[in-house]
This record gives C-alpha cells, sequence and structure tokens, in this order.
C-alpha cells in the first residue's frame, strides 16, 4: 500500500513554516483514507506517488516574439569574436590550398629554410668560434649567395618544390622581389 503526506491547512498549525508531527497526515494513495488516527503506519512506495514528478514542475513556455522582433537572440560580443575567428581560419584555409595548388611554398618552409640557410653558412665560415674568441660581431660576412642558395637546397631538394617557386618565393620572403 503506497501512502502520501498531506500537510493540515494552515488554520490547524499556527506555524505553517514549521512541521510538527500532528500536522501530518499519513493519505492511502489508493483510497485516499486517513490511516492518522488509526495510528497504522503504511509503507512508502516511490512508484505509488499519485502522480509524476514531472507535474509538480512547470512545463517551458515557448515564447514566441512580438511582431517586428526577430526570432533570433541577439549575437554577444564573444560570439561575433568566434564568428570572425573562424571565417579568418576558413579564409587562411582556402588560401593555402590555392597557394598548394599554385606550386607556391607555404611561407613558413621559406622562412625555415632561410634560417637554416643562414645557419649552415655560419657555420661553414667558422662565425661562432670568431665569436666566441672575438666577443665580437666586427668582420664577419655572410653572402646571400649563401643564404639563396642553402634556402633553395633545402626547398627544392628535401620539400620537392618546383626550382623557379622555390626562388621567387625565397626572394619575394627576403624583401629582394615582389
Amino acid at each position: 500500500m503506497g501512502a502520501i503526506l498531506r500537510m493540515a491547512s494552515a488554520t490547524t498549525n499556527p506555524h505553517p513554516d514549521t512541521i510538527r508531527p500532528d500536522t501530518i497526515r499519513i493519505v492511502d494513495c489508493e483510497t485516499l483514507e486517513d490511516h492518522s488516527s488509526t495510528g497504522e503506519r503504511p509503507m512508502f512506495d516511490i512508484e505509488a506517488f499519485p502522480t509524476p514528478v514531472d507535474d509538480f514542475f512547470p512545463a517551458a513556455i515557448p515564447m514566441a516574439p512580438s511582431e517586428g522582433e526577430d526570432s533570433v537572440a541577439p549575437e554577444t560580443p564573444s560570439a561575433r569574436a568566434a564568428a570572425a575567428k573562424r571565417a579568418e581560419a576558413e579564409r587562411k584555409r582556402e588560401e593555402r590550398a590555392k597557394r598548394k595548388a599554385d606550386g607556391v611554398p607555404d611561407p613558413r618552409a621559406v622562412d625555415a629554410a632561410v634560417i637554416g640557410a643562414f645557419v649552415a653558412a655560419c657555420a661553414r665560415r667558422g662565425h661562432g668560434r670568431t665569436i666566441a674568441q672575438t666577443k665580437s660581431l666586427s668582420g664577419l660576412a655572410i653572402t646571400l649567395q649563401d643564404i639563396v642558395a642553402g634556402a633553395m637546397q633545402e626547398l627544392v631538394e628535401v620539400k620537392g618544390i618546383g626550382q623557379q617557386q622555390a626562388k621567387r618565393a625565397i626572394l619575394v620572403r627576403l624583401g629582394l622581389a615582389r
């Protein structure tokens, strides 16, 4: 037998914010008989509650936009920033795909090749040893030909980029061509 608790009305309980044992009534869910007076206390069975729990909570009321209003919520600044970031990322992906289709190397690969060529030229000429001994940069020289040749070797032989595209990309990246 399932049971529910029913509070007595405020007229019988002078303090409605407190629960006193004499204000609680035990009612049988099936017969709605009050068992408080008999002293019989039925077992509580959650499945025997008279209505589903959802009936105790209000349902969401859909709010239709009034005339003249958009049905879309206003865009927040963070949402605008996120949309701009996604658009920029998509633009960069398309730009990289176009460059790749045209055979133009990625600027990051060109930068890495130029830096690698510069480091290799410094090592071949012994500039590290010279700087350590003299504690000065005076008298050190690296030709532009050494840098372009080393970067070309990296891009053409290692990365597999065409010679004309590699040379053009290197000269543009060094600011020697447009």
